[in-house]
Formats: structure tokens, C-alpha cells, sequence
């Protein structure tokens, strides 16, 4: 899988006709999602295709896009950690930035936006970088699990489409969020989200194999470091060889030529195997010279026999 960051998941809250961050985005017949005076200004000036794949609109009706304006306030309200004084502070980011909207009145009416004034906010409750409130947005009302194939209602919420439909087959007509009775029970498939959520499905897989990664490191370093000072069970040395697989990994895992001593004393098996997969390396002279330096012993011998 290649990496997906944050990046990528901004870029589908983008308006593909102004190309910035949607703040009220609406939902057109051609299940895509655009910024709501930039659709409107298109249709006003006569086009009558879709601004996204220039197909022939069968009509000009949009639909507030509840589900994506939540998903993309909530990204953009998220907390991020900062390193000012004091430490530990929490705020939003260059890409957090609030807008406090200027709608462009008759004086700007050949700009697709008015200018904008941007301030920071703290995060309110932020004890730790989080995207808690962001994954709420993508869960279905109905079903309560993330969403993979959103459609926008004629409420402008959006639900997984089997459990909408499936609703719709039992007569059941009214809005799930507001209880209204619903106008039609036409759906749209809310494209913009669908992306927004495969993307964020992907960049979850990502980070969660960086905190593997770490966990795994981690995990390898403890290891070592008790190696050091007491024998390991043949279960704990099992594990700390198998993550071990040459000498790049025995120099990470914590293990210098001054240390090694301690290591022959403790757990010569280690020892041996980290020499060999030390070999190839050009530090091996140095684990072996200070090993010799420290003073030969029965452990220490037996190891320099063995390796050699």
C-alpha cells in the first residue's frame, strides 16, 4: 500500500470549481460535491453540465451536504499537538485555521470568494492528538459502522445505502435524523465522502503499522536492555532473535561493544547469534576487541569459540 497522509485526505473536501476547502457544500445530481456559491454562480452563468465530468445535468437542484460539512469540520477542528512553551499544548494547525467567511458582495462578483480572516482556536478538551470526533462523522446513523458506500437523503444526511434502502422497503419515509417526513426518497451517492472515507481507511492502515513498527521496536530494546543483566527464558530469547535478522538489527536493538560484555556473562546464546549476524558489518573488530580488552572469562571464551 503506498503511504497516504494527511494531505490526501484534505484534497477530497476540496470544491472541484474553486479548488479550496468546501464550507458549505451541497450536493448536485451528479452525486458530487461543490461549494455552494460556486455551483449556484455556475448556473447562473447558463452552464448546464456538470462542472466535474460535463455531462448534461438532468437538473439544477442541490441538497446541503450535512454528512461531508460535518466530516470536514471536524478534520479541521481536530487537535494537534504543539511544541510551544510549556509543552504539552494542543491547537489547531496551519491547515486548522477557522475562516470567518466575507461573502463577496456585488463589488467582488468577478472573485469566487471574498477574501478571508483567519485566526487559531485551541482545541477545547485536547489531551492528545486525536480523530475521534472526525471517525463519529463517517458512521452511519442507521447501522452505527463506516459508512463504504454513502448516499445523501432528501434530508442532506448521509447513511450506507443498504441500511437506507432497506429502511425505505419497511415504509419507513421519515428523516432518521430529524424525524420529518422526507419530500422523495431519492438517494445520491455522496462521492466526495466515499473518497474522504477510503482515504482515511488507508491512512489509518498506515499509521497503523508506524505504531507497530514502534511497539515492535520497543519491544526489541527492552529485551536487550534486560539481556543485559539477567538470563532470558529461551521464550524471551526466541522472540528477541527473531526480530534480530542482521546486524543493522543488533546495532538498533540497543547492543554496543561495551554492553557486550554484560551480554556474554548473561546470555552467551545471545551473544553468539548477534556476533554472527554482526559479521559482515565493519564493527564487528571493535565487539570483538573489547570483548578481549574486558578480561577473558569461561562465558566470554566459550562465545569467541563459538563464533569463531
Amino acid at each position: 500500500m503506498a503511504e497516504v497522509d494527511e494531505d490526501a485526505i484534505l484534497e477530497t473536501f476540496f470544491c472541484p470549481i474553486t479548488f479550496e476547502i468546501m464550507c458549505h457544500p451541497v450536493i448536485c445530481v451528479d452525486g458530487h460535491s461543490y461549494e455552494k456559491s460556486a455551483i449556484q454562480e455556475w448556473f447562473r452563468l447558463g452552464n448546464v453540465e456538470s462542472p466535474r465530468t460535463n455531462a448534461p445535468l438532468a437538473s439544477t437542484i442541490v441538497i446541503p451536504n450535512q454528512g461531508l460539512k460535518k466530516a470536514i469540520q471536524a478534520w479541521l477542528q481536530r487537535p494537534v499537538a504543539t511544541s510551544g512553551e510549556g509543552g504539552g499544548g494542543y491547537e489547531q494547525s496551519s491547515d486548522h485555521e477557522q475562516d470567518d467567511e466575507i461573502d463577496a458582495g456585488p463589488q467582488n462578483s468577478g472573485s469566487k470568494k471574498g477574501k478571508k480572516k483567519k485566526k487559531k482556536k485551541k482545541a477545547e478538551g485536547g489531551v492528545q492528538l486525536s480523530y475521534d470526533e472526525f471517525k463519529k462523522t463517517l458512521l452511519c446513523p442507521i447501522t452505527n459502522d463506516t459508512m463504504q458506500d454513502p448516499v445523501v437523503c432528501a434530508d442532506g444526511h448521509s447513511y450506507e445505502r443498504k441500511a437506507i434502502e432497506e429502511r425505505f422497503s419497511h415504509g419507513n419515509k421519515e428523516s432518521v435524523q430529524t424525524g420529518q417526513k422526507l419530500e422523495n426518497t431519492k438517494l445520491l451517492p455522496n462521492i466526495q465522502l466515499r473518497q474522504g472515507i477510503q482515504t482515511w481507511l488507508d491512512f489509518s492502515a498506515c499509521k497503523g503499522k508506524e505504531v507497530d513498527a514502534v511497539k515492535e521496536k520497543a519491544r526489541q530494546e527492552i529485551l536487550m536492555t534486560e539481556a543485559f543483566s539477567r538470563e532470558l527464558t529461551p521464550e524471551e530469547i526466541d522472540e528477541l532473535m527473531s526480530k534480530l535478522d542482521d546486524a543493522e538489527d543488533v546495532l538498533k536493538s540497543g547492543l554496543t561493544p561495551p554492553c557486550l560484555r554484560r551480554l556474554v556473562e548473561n546470555n552467551p546464546k545471545v551473544a553468539v547469534e548477534c556476533l554472527i549476524r554482526l559479521a559482515p558489518s565493519s564493527q564487528i573488530p571493535l565487539f570483538l576487541t573489547m570483548l578481549v580488552a574486558s578480561g577473558m572469562t569461561p562465558q566470554s571464551m566459550q562465545v569467541v569459540f563459538s563464533f569463531s
